[in-house]
């Protein structure tokens, strides 16, 4: 691996420095309410999704069967065994 040229090096933080200036002087509007909620309505869904898929990767990955036969679901409709 060569070592980066420092000139293109300089050039590149003073074109970044030109920039960061050019941007600090304009002013973003705050978002509104609708792009707020749709955020966190988008967040909120797209956190159930990989989540899940994160779950069900480490469950197939470690082959658990959490909802399938002998799951979690499976023993929470069984009536117990001490039922008269």
């Amino acid at each position: 691996m060569t070592a980066p040229d420092p000139q293109r090096l300089t050039d590149l933080g003073k074109r970044l420095d030109e920039l960061q200036t050019k941007q600090a002087g304009v002013r973003r509007a705050p978002p509104s309410q609708s792009g707020n909620a749709t955020r966190v309505a988008a967040e909120l869904v797209g956190g159930l999704f990989v989540g899940g898929g994160i779950g069900w990767g480490t469950d197939r990955h470690l082959s658990h069967r959490a909802l399938g036969h002998g799951g979690v679901f499976h023993n929470w409709a069984r009536p117990p065994a001490f039922a008269a």
